[in-house]
């Protein structure tokens, strides 16, 4: 549960960045946003478990959901850490500095 919510999430963000791109490069449509925003899947993931967070820990309840819901945290932040590994290896290296040519200054 916690990789689908986190790919959608993310799907969702870039979906709303790319968009926002096109818009202010004048070739992209600004009523593309507010469908990214309202009508993506992953809005309505994220409110469905915190929905169902609220729902379950408001009462007494079953003693295996708080580790459900440690399962889903766990699997997100694991995600976000290889996306992050995977990103930063994308990233130029701006630290190289070529040495001088020999019999230049």
């Amino acid at each position: 549960m916690g990789s689908l919510v986190f790919s959608r999430a993310l799907q969702w963000v870039f979906a709303i960045s790319i968009s926002v791109k096109e818009c202010r490069a004048g070739y992209g449509s600004p009523w593309a946003i507010p469908f990214y925003l309202f009508l993506h899947s992953a809005p309505w993931l994220i409110f469905g478990m915190v929905f169902l967070a609220i729902n379950e820990f408001s009462a007494p309840h079953e003693p295996w959901w708080p580790l459900f819901f440690a399962g889903v945290g766990i699997a997100f932040i694991y995600q976000g850490l290889i996306v992050l590994r995977y990103t930063r290896r994308l990233r130029p290296n701006n630290s190289f500095k070529p040495k001088p040519l020999r019999g230049s200054a």
